[in-house]
């Protein structure tokens, strides 16, 4: 099983750093060290934002904890009137685990600092190539704010269930090469609403 898992990791991290550049040489990202309240742990995670060819805009990132790691891979294709295709593709100590298939649309009319989305995955397929019976809605927003604070998250829910799924608040300040970040958790306590699990970080962007 571990070496599956240091496979499946090397594999992922490959697709996330050299399949995007050459595609098209735009990569970019960021290495972020997070300071989790509640585990005492320093939690760190990879991001990267890239395109692929024919406009397909692409966010990936692997987040590494005691000896595992979660991995997911965000594809949109944009359709027109700020709705695109979206594909989220989740992989847990292995190369892959499951893909989930929907839209998402952007929220129009809002100020020009201000970005707001909804999104709606219905189509899960396992990593056996069988349908899961799950469907997800989620959001995103992003706020520029004044003297270089950007105050952003995500979160997903499951209509399903009920359940609340996972989100992130992320209140960023940039610090000349480095951005600090207070990024707490939202997560599943059981019932339909999250419980905020605090966080501190700093974020090394690249190019």
């Amino acid at each position: 099983m571990k070496t599956i898992k240091k496979i499946g990791l090397v594999a992922l991290t490959l697709l996330a750093l050299a399949s995007p550049t050459l595609a098209q040489n735009n990569l970019n990202g960021f290495l972020k060290g997070q300071y989790n309240t509640e585990t005492h742990k320093v939690e760190p995670q990879l991001n990267t934002f890239y395109t692929l060819p024919g406009g397909i805009s692409g966010y990936t990132f692997i987040d590494f904890n005691d000896g595992n790691y979660f991995a997911k891979s965000i594809l949109k294709k944009n359709i027109g009137y700020g709705i695109s295709i979206r594909s989220e593709n989740v992989s847990s100590n292995e190369t892959f685990t499951a893909t989930g298939n929907g839209l998402e649309a952007k929220i129009p009319f809002l100020p020009e600092n201000v970005s707001v989305s909804a999104n709606y995955l219905p189509i899960w397929i396992d990593n056996d190539g069988k349908q899961i019976d799950k469907q997800i809605a989620g959001f995103g927003f992003e706020v520029k704010l004044p003297a270089g604070f950007t105050f952003s998250g995500f979160g997903n829910k499951s209509l399903t269930n009920g359940q609340w799924g996972y989100g992130e608040l992320n209140l960023s300040h940039n610090a000349g090469p480095v951005n600090m970040t207070y990024n707490p958790q939202l997560v599943n306590d059981g019932d339909g609403s999250p419980d905020l699990v605090h966080r501190i970080g700093i974020e090394i962007p690249f190019k």
